[in-house]
């Protein structure tokens, strides 16, 4: 597609071929009208070699240059002259696609060459008689104009004057009278909807020039695409055109709506109820690529708590891949294909989406609800018609190597027969057509190569419009079409657990289990998942389920003793020859259930123990083969589980592959199965690794359960998978068993940094109850142990960091911490300030702890301290202990200053319990008017305050202090929705004869997301108030309103002219607000970007700049603001021109002019403006590595800042800036490196020099050079060496830098074991302050465990004792050695604890 516009000399001109890219094509207006003769049209070689303006056909062109220019179009399309009808191949693209270009159009200009609004009567005066010559017009008689009539939204008809006659809406009866076609069409009901019949018959009388047109011409009314073949005649041309028609569009979108309205969309709940689709909540996460760093943010759903991600990344709702990402990382399925903006700046809409999630996170959930939305709702509908939705897992079935197959497999048996899948196939190759591409992982891995399935697999994945679920797991095949972007789901939020539990799960235990799930932390994590939840409300009743005293086991084994009771009933279980009942399986014990599904449980765990060791979570009947209790459990048997899903019942049983409803139920199932061999001491087997995701059919021996637990107890896949060893051995009798284990985990291989054992230790501690006085006293041992390595952590973490801002004890962060770890942590003043602000993530605390916290705030003089006491109290009081904090507030000795202090730490707290309310409420009633204003100002931070608050917050607006009525109007203001008693005393008061009294109830209104409009009315009378304080809260109220009424929108473009400062500047921002404001207001604007007033013309260009498009002539007058004599001024026009998708070359080259501009904010303005444009032309790009070799540092600073956006520069640019790593000036050094950072990759000269720059004497750059050398994949060797010679210069200033940039790098892992002591120290002060590696000793072998990799490094006898020397020495100079050192001991003696020889 190409299209026209005007050249920098003035004349027309094309532009490049477009290749139908919708990103790429700027919005363009077209042209419908009737050939002249043939020698009288402007054609594409005429525009070419500048020979169109002798023709007739040119004063087209202008009409539509003109009509577009007015309407703030800059390019337009005419068929005469944008197609090169030499090429016949482009020819035949052009009519393929003309439906879609007209219907893309923003405006189609019909010229009626035979229509005239303008005859002269008898008299010589104008009788506009032009709708006879309109009915009679030859343009309704053509064949190609019937598409040009219905493709377009908007069709405006133009006489041969260039007078409007009308548009489509307005003319619909009189067109419909000319060519039968239905109103509705008219009005935009897809054409699709019609039947062929219909659409043949408006077509019917219509003539074409060629015969073959009379088919051709129909392609996009019927949405086939057919080759061209001038000379076939029109008899064939329409039998063609018919055969191909076949099956309609749609038609084919009624049988894929049937295929999903016969309840494929139904979720089922274990209990076997349905599940309605508005309460499956879909949660979905950004994932961020870029290196995660310390300072990462994750939320606990309030921005008060957020904590780095590297305290939270241990957490058990991380493991479970539940954690709640900061809010800038959500994504709701509504915005997923907007445009976001990407690390070079430049703005993409995604069109290819991987989105991975776990098992019973709910990916298929996930599938069901997008195809409800995009049918039921009609999601996305501006950019799709159809989602079809294909399991990939049917791909293993596939003999062809097309999408035929895979269709006809999708939508079987339909009234259309053989036609609907080739028809289809031919259908979706359109991009309105959305892939919903499900369980990428389940065949990436275990496909043939070369298979049909492995073929189609790659057609499907490469596809333009896709979103591809997955769970998480290496998926190469992606790699040469990488999504635009990468999603998790993630778990439920906390009021979604709400809204489940009140809608799904309501009744008289809704609650109950309410609180059970917000007072634990472990279950509010567990409860996050779907499928969990689900669990929890399922086994709610049943005696066993623990609700005092509930640990992951104790829990899991209640669920599942439910899920196997329903079990029962699938198998079809017999007792004394009769089928089980449900009514006897409620009066049963465990045990007698037991009897009844031994052969059963003893095949879960061992395909769960299985699946664990070798990775595998899908499986299929051939995987059960393997198994030693494969014979016990024949295939059909297997779909009768509940606690398996099998992927798709619609196949034969021994093509079904099935997978745990959720991961953490195999663990269980795997803890079992160890435990069992663990109290026998029966050996495990070892097979060999797993191959295309199956299960290995071939042993590689046996290993005893000791073995398997030292050289397991490190591997992140089997973290919760000991917590459940640890409680299930808490359930035998023989508590031998279990000190034996613990002994085994405090054995060799140990930890050699030492948090990673301490983090396994105390998930093990938290399911284990102490029921006898040796296992109370090995708790207590192992507890105090962690309170002492959570202070040596806390006192090292602060020396080595006391310069960074940033603190953080991640032991102390973890939620499995007890009550007596954080109570004796309480009481050390290195870490009574961190378990604070623990205890205020908690949603829960002990009446102990908050006795203590409480104790804290009366005994403590730390500032810090007494402030997280206070918001503890305000979350977590009781009405027990409301007494006690009352008795702060009525202390005689510091009434008033402790009654602030616990207010202004209560207004940062924005959850509140009712006892803190209700104390909040009585002061805001007493005599002091500094503690009624700090209580108001409390209560503001309140999303929701009960009635009798709001009374009186609203009888507050009328106190004779002035900031108590500030405070109270802002509480108001806090509130989302206020009741109508509340609006109708602050209507009353928006018409007090005092204004401060109508100011403050104004003040009070204005955050209402929808006001009535009689109030919208009385606020707009007050734009009229005499004081300016009024009018300026009146403006500022109706800006925070959505939509505004004409009348509003009239009384603020008035105000624009008002004589005080702040009321103008509210009124142009709320007109700012309003995305779409009438041509009378933006005439003012554009009149006021004229103003003499430089701050005038700032506001008016701030407000243009929020309309979604801007009229060409407004574009034309921001250029000029371009040389504005105020710099103001210069920066907002940049800021608006900016906000343009496509920049035209005129303000391009302004912009880079701009660069030497001399005010600063304008050069970056400038910058920003041409680093948004995803490619910039080369004329600017040359202009800017020019600049690059400017004498004058500041130019060269900021052309490298606008170079620095590009995704791909030219290699003479990427030369350039190697060159200016070397320039004098540490600032253009800076933005070379970073410029050169954002280059997918690096020439070998660019990495030489940035290696160089390491030693810069400025940090600053050295640490770009280093960020900008971690980006790259790999390293050179060269590069590799200089850098380990850099590390044995301590002297170095580069020394930081690299340790920095290597110190997480697998390459140079292998060579940590041949650093001494100095580098080392730095290795192990970064390993033991962000928790990332976990290295030991183990035979001979230095191993290293780190995220994604894991490392042997063999040494030899003298190599060992050279390494084990010198790391501990580096331990000793860090203060390791002394605090632990029986942990820390590398020469064979091992911390184990024997339970026996344990004091107190």
């Amino acid at each position: 597609m190409r299209l026209l516009h005007f050249s920098l000399e003035g004349t027309f001109c094309l532009t490049d071929d477009l290749n139908d890219d919708l990103h790429a094509i700027p919005r363009y207006a077209i042209l419908s009208h009737t050939w002249g003769a043939a020698n009288a049209e402007v054609t594409f070689d005429d525009i070419q070699n500048r020979a169109a303006t002798n023709k007739t056909g040119y004063a087209k062109l202008e009409f539509c240059a003109e009509r577009a220019r007015k309407d703030g179009i800059d390019h337009f399309w005419i068929d005469t002259c944008c197609i090169n009808k030499a090429n016949l191949s482009e020819l035949s693209e052009a009519i393929t696609s003309m439906f879609r270009w007209y219907r893309n159009a923003a405006k189609c200009y019909v010229f009626l060459a035979d229509v005239s609004s303008s005859k002269r009567d008898v008299n010589g005066e104008t009788d506009p008689t032009w709708e006879k010559s309109f009915h009679s017009s030859r343009w309704f008689t053509r064949g190609w104009t019937l598409q040009e009539l219905l493709a377009p939204r908007i069709v405006e008809f133009f006489s041969r004057e260039r007078v409007l006659l009308g548009r489509k809406d307005t003319l619909v009866q009189q067109i419909h009278e000319i060519t039968g076609i239905p109103t509705t069409a008219l009005h935009g009901k897809s054409v699709m909807s019609f039947s062929i019949e219909q659409r043949f018959a408006w077509a019917e009388k219509r003539q074409t020039t060629k015969a073959e047109d009379k088919a051709y011409c129909l392609f996009g009314i019927f949405n086939v695409y057919l080759p061209l073949i001038y000379g076939e005649g029109q008899e064939n041309a329409i039998g063609r055109l018919k055969k191909e028609i076949g099956v309609t569009p749609a038609q084919i979108d009624e049988v894929i709506q049937k295929r999903y309205d016969d309840g494929r969309l139904n979720i089922e709940r274990l209990s076997g109820k349905s599940l309605p689709l508005e309460y499956c909540f879909i949660n979905l996460g950004i994932i961020d690529h870029v290196r995660d760093s310390d300072t990462r943010l994750v939320s606990n759903e309030s921005d008060r708590y957020m904590v780095p991600e590297r305290l939270s990344k241990f957490s058990l709702a991380a493991r479970l891949k539940v954690e709640t990402p900061s809010k800038s990382h959500q994504i709701s399925l509504s915005t997923l294909f907007e445009p976001r903006k990407q690390e070079n700046g430049t703005q993409l809409r995604p069109n290819r989406v991987l989105i991975w999630g776990r098992a019973g996170m709910g990916k298929t959930t996930l599938c069901k609800k997008i195809v409800h939305e995009v049918y039921k709702n009609s999601l996305w509908k501006d950019l799709y018609d159809r989602v079809i939705w294909l399991p990939l897992r049917r791909l293993k079935r596939i003999e062809s190597r097309n999408t035929v197959e895979l269709l006809q497999k999708e939508f079987p048996c339909t009234g259309l027969g053989e036609r609907l899948p080739e028809a289809l196939d031919k259908l979706v190759q359109d991009n309105r057509t959305l892939f919903l591409l499900d369980g990428l992982d389940e065949v990436s891995l275990t496909l043939e190569q070369d298979s049909p399935g492995e073929f189609v697999l790659h057609d499907l994945v490469s596809r333009s419009h896709v979103i591809i679920t997955s769970r998480p797991h290496s998926n190469r095949i992606l790699d040469h079409k990488p999504p635009d972007l990468q999603l998790e789901t993630i778990g439920f939020f906390s009021q979604q657990i709400e809204e489940y539990l009140q809608q799904v799960a309501a009744g008289t235990n809704t609650e109950e289990i309410r609180s059970f799930v917000r007072e634990r932390p472990l279950v509010q994590s567990l409860a996050a998942i779907p499928i969990q939840l689900d669990a929890i409300c399922s086994s709610w009743n049943m005696k066993s389920f623990p609700r005092d005293n509930a640990t992951m086991t104790t829990l899991y084994l209640t669920i599942s003793q439910s899920l196997w009771k329903n079990s029962v009933l699938r198998l079809g279980k017999n007792f004394d020859g009769k089928p089980v009942t449900r009514q006897q399986l409620e009066h049963w014990s465990w045990q007698n259930v037991k009897k009844l599904i031994e052969p059963e449980i003893g095949f879960l765990q061992e395909l769960g123990f299985r699946g664990l060791c070798e990775e595998v979570i899908e499986f299929s009947v051939e995987d059960t083969d393997t198994l030693e209790t494969s014979r016990q459990m024949p295939g059909d048997k297997i779909v009768h589980l509940a606690f398996l899903r099998v992927s798709d019942s619609s196949v034969e049983a021994n093509d079904r592959t099935f997978h745990f409803i959720h991961l953490t139920f195999q663990e269980v199932f795997a803890a079992q199965y160890f435990v069992r061999s663990w109290t026998s001491n029966k050996a495990l087997p070892l097979w060999v690794g797993t191959v295309r995701g199956r299960l290995s059919n071939q042993s590689t021996g046996s290993v005893t359960p000791e073995e398997f637990v030292k050289s397991r107890k490190y591997v992140d896949r089997y973290n919760i998978f000991w917590r459940f060893v640890v409680g299930l051995l808490l359930t035998e009798r023989d508590r031998e068993h279990l000190h034996r284990f613990l002994d085994t985990l405090e054995s060799e291989p140990v930890d050699l940094i030492g948090l990673a054992h301490q983090r396994l230790v105390v998930y093990c501690l938290h399911e284990l109850s102490a029921d006898n006085e040796e296992l109370e006293c090995r708790i207590r041992n192992l507890e105090d142990r962690y309170v002492r390595w959570a202070l040596c952590e806390s006192r090292l973490t602060r020396n080595w960091y006391q310069r960074s801002g940033f603190h953080s004890t991640s032991l102390i962060w973890e939620a499995e911490c007890s009550d007596y770890v954080l109570e004796r942590l309480l009481k050390h003043k290195e870490t009574e300030k961190e378990v604070l602000q623990v205890l205020c993530r908690r949603p829960n605390i002990s009446s102990k702890i908050l006795d203590t916290v409480i104790q804290k705030l009366s005994e403590s003089t730390s500032e810090d301290v007494r402030s997280y006491a206070i918001q503890i109290i305000g979350q977590h009081c009781s009405h027990n202990q409301r007494g006690k904090v009352l008795q702060l507030f009525h202390d005689t000795q510091c009434l008033r200053t402790t009654s602030q202090e616990i207010i202004r730490a209560w207004r940062e707290t924005s959850k509140l319990l009712e006892p803190a309310i209700e104390t909040l409420l009585q002061l805001l009633q007493g005599p002091d008017k500094n503690v009624r204003y700090e209580a108001a100002r409390a209560l503001g931070q309140q999303a929701t305050l009960p009635s009798t608050v709001i009374e009186v917050l609203v009888q507050l607006l009328q106190d004779p202090d002035q900031p108590v009525r500030y405070e109270a109007a802002r509480a108001l203001r806090q509130q989302a929705t206020l009741p109508s008693t509340a609006i109708e005393v602050l209507v009353q008061l928006l018409q007090h004869l005092d204004w401060r009294f109508r100011y403050e109830a104004v003040s009070a209104l204005r955050q209402q997301a929808t006001l009535p409009s009689t109030v919208i009315e009385v606020l707009v009378q007050l734009l009229q108030d005499p004081h300016q304080d009024v009018r300026y809260e009146a403006a500022m109220a109706l800006r925070l309103q959505a939509t505004l009424p004409s009348t509003a929108i009239e009384a603020l473009v008035q105000l624009l002219q008002d004589p005080d400062q702040p009321v103008r500047y509210e009124a142009v921002t709320a007109l700012e607000l309003q995305t779409t404001l009438p041509s009378t207001a933006i005439e003012v604007l554009v009149q006021l970007l004229q103003d003499p007033d430089q701050d005038v013309r700032y506001k008016a260009a701030t407000a243009l700049g929020q309309q979604a498009t801007l009229p060409s002539t407004t574009v034309e007058v921001l250029i000029q603001l371009l040389q504005d004599s105020h710099y103001k001024v210069r920066y907002i026009a940049v800021r608006v021109l900016k906000e343009q998708t496509i920049l035209p070359s005129t303000v391009i080259e302004a912009l880079v002019q701009l660069l030497q501009d001399p005010d600063q904010p304008v050069r970056y303005e400038a910058v920003t403006a041409l680093g948004l444009q995803t490619t910039l032309p080369s004329t600017a790009i040359e202009a800017l590595v020019q600049l690059l070799q400017d004498p004058d540092q500041p130019v060269r600073y900021e052309a490298a800042r606008a170079l620095r956006q590009q995704a791909t520069l030219p290699s003479t640019a990427i030369e350039v800036l190697v060159q200016l790593l070397q320039d004098p000036h540490q600032d253009v050094r800076y933005e070379a490196a970073r410029a050169l950072r954002l280059q997918a990759t690096l020439p070998s000269t660019a990495i030489e020099a940035l290696v160089q720059l390491l030693q810069d004497p400025d940090q600053d750059v050295r640490c770009e050079a280093a960020t900008a050398l971690g980006q790259q994949t790999t390293l050179p060797s060269t590069a590799i060496e200089v850098l380990v010679q850099l590390l044995q210069d301590l002297d170095s200033p580069a020394y930081e830098e690299t340790i920095k940039l290597i110190i997480d790098r697998q390459e140079i892992v292998s060579l940590v074991p041949t650093f001494g002591s100095s580098v080392l120290q730095h290795f192990v002060k970064h390993w033991f302050s962000t928790s990332s590696v976990i290295c030991f000793i183990e035979k001979g072998c230095f191993c290293i465990r780190a995220s994604g990799y894991f490392q042997r490094i063999p040494l030899l006898q003298h190599q060992l004792e050279l390494f084990r020397a010198e790391w501990r020495k580096a331990r000793d100079d860090l203060g390791l050695l002394s605090l632990m050192p029986a942990f820390f001991d590398i020469n064979g003696s091992a911390n184990t604890i024997s339970h026996a020889r344990l004091g107190p």
